[in-house]
């Protein structure tokens, strides 16, 4: 029995055993139990008496306006509360590990129906004279990101209307560039400038913020020569740090006086820069993003600090088991594809750079035609558009350079690579390829995956996990990029169960192989699936991932909309065709 475990080392087990919230939420939660108890002892009087779970909740609404505002919502949505009843699951999460104590009277139901949770969040900062706002669904894209900065340590994958189009082939008055055309879907809308840049606004007035997105279609598969040295993860380090107008520190300054909240992630085929604001702070945020895509000084000095980051991160990467399993399973499956090559870069191909390369592609890469910008929010589209053209005036239309990205040959015999290590907890992964993302197979993969491993409910948890006590955690997940892609299932085990974890993994898969599944239980997943899907649309800065999703893969702005259609119409033997068609020995990797 392992004693004296710090806090950290005991959240290490909380989320391989439950990985539905992020760390940072754990810690939020124990900030905000402080800050009720402090509040209710300053109340009355000094006294410190048990917290029941409706003042708990109180308490958290408290603490998560003060210390985030507007933003409050969006922080919580990253890090997977969606709902009171998540506040619950955390405590008792940390109760069943000892980091709380709770009495004989205390229960999950205690964070049942305390707020309707969209409402408590926006409603502080709507003006008087506005209408309670509603609930705004935004799907989370079945466009799954394998980003290694955002992947959970057990999923390698981690990731409107259909009016008539009204087209028009002129911009609003007085705008300096004029536009190719304009789309407009709903309260959506695509303007393509002369100049091959594209924006897309969703003008959404249920609460008073924006948020701001700039996607540069660039990221590790992008790298040409420098394949594998990470240097789109290095811009996204180094575009926040000054312009040719703004110095040093500006950037955070100007953010922090607007009252958001700026960040950045890389992937495979993307850099994503985004600011959340409050809504009169939107003309900043978009003036930012306009600025660093086009005029990014890199500042030598900076860079030099900022290299040092990243190969800190390099180093923790690879002492983390979950990260390094999930870019192993990637350079395993992958033989000849980009994207068997992790996104933060190798260390001999990293320190090989020299600031000329990174400046060179930024040059390369960050032009009008393979950037554009999605705003979501408390916005006028009308404005939004001339801003951004008016920013973009001076930047001309060139195409972007021809890049020739090899595909993925055909499987044709089974891979397995077990390695060892001094760690508390192994990780295995099992993957297959799947089609692209567009491929009519894909939903019925979905709903595969969700019955495999999604939730509490899903077959993985409740056979291996619950009933035959063979692993801490599984799931099963899809990975569909634009390219070939992946189904996998996934596991962090005691190592002494490593064996029969790995067989029990695919007996479950090997019963839905042999018999269609029953269509309640279909029914319920499909239910699942869209409801996760359809949860994530609460926030604006969701929305807008959304839509950048979906365009930057498919050209699409409804796709996810037609790809939940699809969904609702897969059949118990569609779930058996697809597992007997990929999931097959020699399409299978192991790691």
């Amino acid at each position: 029995m392992e004693l004296n475990r710090s806090y950290e080392d005991v959240l290490e087990v909380i989320i391989a055993g439950d990985s539905r919230y992020d760390r940072l939420a754990y810690h939020f939660v124990r900030e905000g139990l402080d800050y009720t108890q402090e509040s209710i002892s300053k109340q009355e009087e000094g006294a410190m008496r048990h917290i029941s779970g409706q003042e708990l909740l109180g308490g958290m609404r408290a603490y998560a306006l003060e210390q985030y505002g507007p933003m409050a919502l969006t922080v919580l949505n990253e890090w997977g509360i969606e709902r009171c009843e998540d506040f619950g699951e955390i405590v008792f999460n940390m109760v069943e590990n000892e980091l709380l104590a709770k009495t004989e009277e205390d229960s999950r139901d205690d964070f049942s129906g305390g707020y309707t949770f969209d409402e408590a969040f926006r409603q502080p900062f709507l003006p008087p004279e506005q209408p309670q706002p509603h609930a705004v669904q935004r799907n989370l894209s079945p466009l799954k990101d394998a980003s290694g900065d955002r992947a959970k340590p057990s999923n390698p994958a981690q990731p409107e209307s259909t009016d008539t189009p009204e087209r028009r082939n002129t911009m609003p008055d007085g705008l300096l560039n004029p536009a190719g055309r304009t789309h407009g879907n709903g309260d959506t809308r695509l303007v393509t400038l002369s100049n091959g840049l594209t924006v897309i606004v969703r003008e959404d007035h249920s609460a008073p913020v924006a948020s701001v997105q700039a996607w540069a279609k660039t990221g590790s598969i992008h790298e040409g020569e420098w394949l594998g040295a990470g240097l789109s993860h290095i811009l996204e380090h180094m575009l926040f740090k000054g312009t040719e107008s703004r110095g040093v520190g500006r950037i955070d300054q100007e953010v922090q006086e607007s009252g958001g909240y700026m960040n950045a992630y890389t992937s495979f085929d993307r850099t994503v820069y985004y600011i959340d604001v409050p809504n009169d702070g939107a003309p900043v945020a978009i003036d930012i993003l306009c600025d660093i895509m086009q005029h990014a000084t890199l500042p030598e000095a900076e860079l030099d600090k900022e290299l040092d980051v990243i190969r800190r991160e390099i180093d923790m990467g690879q002492d983390d088991p979950g990260r390094r399993a999930s870019r192993r399973l990637f350079e395993i499956a992958y033989t000849t594809s980009p994207y068997r090559h992790t996104v933060i870069g190798y260390p001999d191909i990293f320190n090989e750079l020299r600031r000329d390369d990174i400046v060179g592609y930024y040059r390369q890469r960050y032009i009008p035609a393979n950037v554009f910008y999605v705003i979501v929010g408390d916005v006028q589209a009308d404005d939004v558009v001339e801003q951004i053209a008016e920013a973009f005036a001076a930047n001309k239309n060139k195409p972007a350079p021809p890049l020739m990205i090899p595909g993925e040959p055909r499987q044709t015999a089974p891979r397995e690579v077990i390695e060892e290590a001094p760690v508390q907890l192994g990780h295995l992964h099992y993957s297959w390829h799947v089609p692209d993302i567009r491929h009519p197979d894909l939903p019925a993969l979905d709903v595969l995956a969700t019955l495999l491993g999604s939730g509490r409910s899903s077959r993985l948890y409740q056979n291996v996990r619950e009933k035959k006590g063979l692993v801490n955690s599984a799931d099963a997940w899809t990975y569909s990029p634009t390219e070939s892609g992946l189904f996998g299932m996934s596991a962090v085990v005691n190592a002494e169960k490593f064996g029969d974890a790995r067989k029990a993994l695919l007996d479950e898969l090997d019963e839905l192989k042999s018999a269609p599944v029953e269509p309640a239980e279909l029914n319920k997943v499909v239910k699942q699936f869209i409801s996760a899907t359809l949860a994530t649309r609460k926030t604006m800065e969701g929305q807008a991932q959304n839509l950048g999703d979906c365009w930057i893969a498919v050209n699409d702005l409804d796709f996810t909309d037609r790809y939940l259609d699809r969904v609702k119409q897969v059949a118990p033997e569609d779930v058996r065709t697809v597992a007997n068609q990929y999931l097959q020995p020699d399409n299978r990797t192991l790691y």
